[in-house]
């Protein structure tokens, strides 16, 4: 027989303890609804790892994304900006996502190579970058 669970109501949160903090709580359904935000201490094992974001949004999301807790005041933050319809990062952002440290867009598609065919590139001032002056022939195997 389990152990029974403990359910408190400490200022208007609830904690769920399973034997004293070391049993399973497992839960079986086809969807599991959370309104409002869900901190995670712990390691969890789930058999379909995705997580929806805002999936029955009625309102007007611009943001909506995951935090990564650094430590006990650190978050970076991902988020998918409706605005922009671009995927985000930034390494520094606050407990509900507002940035610190602004988001940068994650870079997406296919990416144009700099100069000609057989020359090198190389970064130029961030960027791709290639000159006809420094090239590799691939049939002999050498820079020219």
């Amino acid at each position: 027989m389990s152990s029974p669970i403990k359910i408190s109501n400490t200022s208007g949160d609830y904690t769920i303890t399973c034997a004293d903090g070391t049993g399973t709580f497992k839960v079986n359904a086809a969807n599991i609804l959370f309104n409002g935000n869900v901190t995670q201490i712990a390691n969890s094992i789930t058999t379909a790892d995705f997580i929806t974001v805002a999936a029955n949004n009625t309102g007007s999301i611009n943001n909506m994304g995951l935090l990564a807790q650094a430590n006990t005041t650190s978050y970076a933050g991902f988020r998918f900006s409706t605005t922009s319809n671009t995927w985000q990062i930034s390494s520094r952002v606050n407990s509900d996502g507002s940035a610190i440290d602004p988001y940068q867009t994650l870079a997406a598609g296919n990416v144009n190579a700099a100069g000609s065919n057989t020359q090198i590139q190389f970064n130029e001032l961030g960027v791709f970058g290639a000159t006809s002056n420094f090239t590799f022939d691939y049939a002999n195997n050498r820079l020219t």
